[in-house]
């Protein structure tokens, strides 16, 4: 069984030495010595205790730091290779060089703080003599028993087990706490104090030895202690992790997790005093694992984040990057070959892809910041090239110099803007993005979505990522597999890291001035990361100049006798006065006005925030007048089917209005669905470019499909119950085949123009092929509101019969109850089946029930 306790997950987020407000900067202590006049040199910097390295020194140094603790300066001694024990945490100066009168080390020549190239194995120490007229007390150290790891020195051969030991030989062990385990200075594993065994020893287990293992190891109470044992880990083979894969499927996860521990503490406020220690040893362990391959996409995602917050963190604290180092790891990480866990990806890359572009500009900065003026770094591999210079403000770009220029390069002529005397600029060309943006597909297909084919070009000036309203603007030109310029075009395009949107492709402040088969130019007004992107075409067959003319007149049509019906409904109001009537009312103004909105802006796309806005009305204007047609059904459903299975049912719901229940359905609904379908597809991908209606692509117009699906399937099922009801009754069955036709056409041409069922045309008429459907969708559907008219208005015998009517008084009286019955009432069944409706329903009825009945029908 493999035993490994390399749970990366604890690392505790502190650090093994701890701060002390009382204690002023400068300040030197020495340590682990027999008198407070010996010991290992500490001094106190940024908060922290750390050490210093041995390299130069002299009794010269070593009388300053006497000195310092109140000693002669005489008689001082130094002594070498940590012959005080090993520190932990920060080696603060290096290089310290002494004329042996400064008041003060840090008086003496060094390194930057934290500048080093030694290990704790490298602490100097200190033997003084005491001054005879100055006693000082030595610091005040906490009763902590000492700890010990053992064995001090472990040669493991690759994959093979061993075990660290940490002991104390005190009795004097608190009850309660942590054993922390430090690998080099930095706590990644802790048990609990009673775990240890019978001998008060606690115990770290490694099954499989791999090169992460390599380290100086260290125990303690709560916080690491000074003895220390190294393992070193030999005969490590190429892609450790590939030969172990079904031993340890996490080996390479381990490893990259080592290195994430580390950079994250520094990330999440740690004394960024140690980032050069932390990041000179943390890059060469990214990089060998990048260098043996990645194959895991967590893997990958992990080891991008790691490079993204190194590359910012050497940046803020101005910290170089071992530009070999650093420059070959992202050519590995870029290659496909060697990263294999780019195709197997089920996530979208966009996210990854876009650290990877910063990671390289900043660290393009980090370099920007060492370059002098005119000198030029450039940075070549397999799959991107880096250009690091510094010219005068008077100076153009070219990049890369040695391009031809039919080649991709891009040029900057010199900006006046620049206040600076002179500017750095970092330009960058990734040869590779494109194929990993497009999954491995590097040839154009004009019959797929949008993808980008060209190399990626990057620039920015004095580290600035993006610099708008460059004048003049940025040249590129780039060259790409050659298209069909018949099925596709191609577009310059930036790559814009939006918050809300995430990174995606935008031509915004871009303009493509020339496009050929396999060469586009382009001009540019900011600076970021730039490529070509080449769009299909969209295979679409020139609408019928008829249908846009009748189109066009049957909306005309329609507006204008919604508006005569609306007219004639409130002048008739107190004698039509019904739930019904109101419904059509609210019908043909939604009609009115979504048509109207639709002839005039539909193709107003000139504004971004007008087409948004009128997108957003007619989405909601249309879904109105489908619950309006979807209240219509209900109500007739209610007041015919139902009575006819249910009376009692159906009396109760028509017992009273329902009107705010039916204009809460007709209002509210489509308010919900339109905010969700703009919720989800704001703000470019709500509609398309070309046109002020929903997107089909981002899917946007299945929030206006499925509700009218759905609605126009609920209101064709009422339409059936309402032609089986209408031929049900005893009088349907002995009229003449004849009749039946002319009561069951005259009802349906009542039922369509208010139910939306001209609606399944729409849907027959989505595939090319069927242009009868056009044709009839397009009639049916723009004059819908001449046919409302039409029913309601010429055809209904209540409404004929109320103008004709010479007395007021006589049309009130025959009308004084409301029109419950509308589909009936209306004589589009024919006053035949009412009555026999009737006649049937109080057959069966008491004498209270007949009397509802013929309120109902009257």
């Amino acid at each position: 069984m493999i035993i490994c306790f390399l749970l990366i997950s604890a690392v505790f987020p502190s650090t093994s030495v701890s701060q002390e407000s009382n204690v002023l900067d400068e300040t030197v202590r020495l340590m682990d010595g027999k008198s407070p006049y010996e010991g290992r040199v500490e001094i106190y910097h940024s908060g922290v205790w750390g050490t210093i390295c041995d390299d130069k020194w002299t009794d010269r140094e070593a009388g300053v730091i006497c000195h310092m603790i109140g000693a002669t300066r005489e008689n001082a001694s130094v002594r070498k290779f940590s012959k005080f024990g090993n520190g932990i945490g920060s080696i603060w100066l290096d290089e310290v060089s002494c004329i042996g009168n400064e008041t003060s080390i840090v008086d003496c020549s060094h390194t930057m703080w934290g500048i080093n190239d030694c290990t704790h194995a490298e602490d100097v120490g200190v033997i003084c003599e005491p001054n005879t007229e100055t006693t000082i007390n030595p610091s005040p150290v906490t009763a902590i028993p000492k700890f010990y790891v053992a064995p001090q020195e472990n040669i493991v051969p690759w994959n093979n087990s061993f075990q660290l030991i940490c002991f104390t030989p005190s009795d004097d062990i608190p009850s309660s706490g942590h054993i922390v385990w430090c690998k080099n200075d930095v706590i990644f594993f802790n048990k609990t104090i009673e775990s240890h065994n019978a001998t008060s020893k606690w115990t770290y287990s490694v099954g499989q030895a791999l090169s992460i293992h390599t380290a100086t190891y260290t125990c303690g109470f709560e916080q690491c202690q000074r003895s220390l044992a190294t393992v070193q880990v030999t005969e490590i083979p190429e892609n450790e992790c590939k030969l172990v894969q079904i031993q340890k499927p996490n080996c390479e996860m381990d490893k990259i997790n080592e290195v994430g521990a580390e950079i994250n503490l520094l990330a999440e406020g740690t004394e960024p005093s140690d980032i050069h220690h932390v990041i000179k040893t943390a890059l060469p362990k990214i990089a060998a694992v990048v260098r043996d391959g990645i194959s895991n996409a967590e893997s990958l995602d992990r080891t991008v984040d790691i490079i993204h917050k190194m590359a910012n963190l050497a940046d803020a604290s101005n910290v170089t990057l071992h530009p070999e180092t650093f420059v070959t790891m992202v050519d590995h990480l870029l290659s496909t070959n060697r990263t294999t866990a780019w195709q197997n990806k089920s996530t979208p890359v966009e996210s990854s892809v876009n650290k990877i572009l910063q990671a390289v500009s900043t660290f393009g900065n980090v370099v920007a910041k060492t370059v002098t003026l005119h000198e030029n770094v450039t940075f070549t591999t397999e799959n991107f090239v880096m250009t690091v210079a510094r010219e005068a403000r008077d100076k153009s770009i070219h990049f890369p110099e040695e391009e031809e220029t039919a080649r991709t390069h891009l040029v900057l002529p010199p900006q006046p803007q620049i206040n600076q005397s002179d500017f750095s600029y970092v330009a960058t060309k990734f040869k590779s993005i494109s194929e990993i943006l497009s999954g491995g597909v590097t040839s154009i297909k004009p019959e797929v979505d949008d993808s980008v084919v060209s190399d990626v070009l990057a620039l920015s000036l004095n580290g600035e990522k993006q610099h708008f309203n460059l004048k003049p603007g940025l040249l590129l030109s780039f060259t790409h597999p050659k298209h069909d310029m018949k099925k596709a075009n191609t577009e310059c395009v930036y790559w814009n890291t939006n918050k809300t949107r995430g990174s995606h492709w935008s031509k915004e402040g871009c303009l493509t001035t020339r496009s050929g088969e396999n060469v586009t130019h382009c001009l540019c007004d900011h600076l970021t990361n730039f490529a070509v992107l080449v769009r299909p075409y969209q295979s679409e067959i020139e609408e019928p100049e008829a249908l846009k003319w009748i189109s066009l007149i049957g909306c005309c049509v329609s507006v204008f006798f919604c508006i005569i019906t609306i007219v004639i409904f409130l002048v008739l109001w107190r004698f039509i006065r019904s739930d019904m009537n109101l419904l059509v009312i609210h019908l043909c103004l939604s009609i009115a006005l979504a048509y109207t909105l639709f002839v005039a802006g539909v193709e107003r796309t000139e504004n971004k925030v007008t087409c948004l806005i009128i997108t957003v009305f007619l989405q909601y204007l249309f879904l109105v007048v489908f619950c309006l047609m979807l209240d219509i059904g209900i109500y007739y459903f209610v007041h015919v089917t139902l009575v006819k299975i249910s009376f009692l049912s159906a009396n109760r719901f028509t017992s009273k209005s329902r009107k705010t229940l039916f204009l809460l359905i007709a209002y509210g609904l489509p308010a919900v669905i339109t905010g969700i379908t703009l919720g989800l597809t704001y703000p470019s991908n709500y509609h398309p470019k070309n046109i002020c209606w929903l997107s089909f692509d981002s899917g946007a117009l299945y929030g206006f499909l499925a509700p009218v699906a759905f609605i126009v399937l609920i209101n064709f099922i009422i339409v059936i119950t309402l032609v089986v009801t209408m031929y049900s009754t005893q009088l349907a069955s002995t009229v003449t085949i004849r009749r039946k036709a002319v009561m069951g056409i005259r009802s349906i041409s009542t039922l369509l123009p208010v139910m939306g069922i001209t609606w399944l045309f729409g849907f027959l008429s989505i595939s090319e092929n069927v242009i009868i459907f056009q044709y009839i969708f397009a009639i049916l559907n723009s004059l819908q509101g001449f046919f409302i008219f039409l029913s309601n208005c010429i055809f209904n015998k209540k409404v004929i019969e109320i103008i004709t009517r010479k007395s007021p008084k006589q049309s009130t009286i025959t009308h004084s109850s409301q029109d419950k019955m509308s589909f009936v009432a209306n004589s589009e069944v024919g006053d035949e089946i009412l009555n026999e409706i009737t006649k049937k329903l109080s057959v069966k009825k008491s004498g209270r029930i007949k009397a509802q009945n013929r309120s109902l029908y009257n």
